[in-house]
């Protein structure tokens, strides 16, 4: 099976990085460790770091990057997960979570209970209805996460 990587390196001052080579002549773990010497090198010192990575096997993208400092999400088909513990960033409507590339592709987005808090504008202006499954008691909001998007909630139903 061939898989291809993509990827995208952007600031929080405004600067996007993408590749400018080539895929096809390496494998997927020389691309994954050139993809991570070039983040470390692309970026300024004090600058926050958004990395998205795309992985396609010919049928199936998944996108994945980072959305605070110790979580993580993964985008596969229209279901949106976000991964690992405590908060996300602090956003703004002009400075959005990497995944917001494919909001018009996000229709379920799944939060667990180790995450802490959604850090503001997280997930505003949606452009389609969208299931949130999460737990209230365990996940606080911050301000305007969903402002202008349509959303319904499901409660998180923790595994036992």
């Amino acid at each position: 099976m061939k898989l291809e990587l993509s990827y995208e390196i952007s600031t929080d001052q405004g600067k996007t990085w993408l590749p400018t080579d080539s895929t096809d002549s390496h494998t997927f773990k020389d691309l994954t460790f050139e993809f991570m010497l070039r983040a470390i090198n692309a970026v300024g010192k004090g600058e926050a770091v958004t990395i998205s990575l795309a992985v396609t096997d010919g049928s199936v993208t998944t996108h994945y990057g980072q959305c605070g400092p110790n979580v993580t999400w993964t985008l596969i088909g229209d279901s949106l997960t976000l991964i690992g513990e405590g908060g996300t960033w602090e956003w703004t409507p002009g400075l959005k979570p990497s995944y917001f590339r494919w909001n018009n592709a996000i229709a379920n987005i799944t939060i667990p209970g180790s995450i802490t808090r959604l850090g503001n504008w997280s997930f505003s202006s949606l452009s389609n209805p969208v299931e949130v499954t999460m737990d209230p008691e365990k996940t606080t909001l911050g301000d305007y996460v969903f402002k202008n998007s349509n959303v319904t909630f499901k409660e998180l139903e923790e595994e036992g």
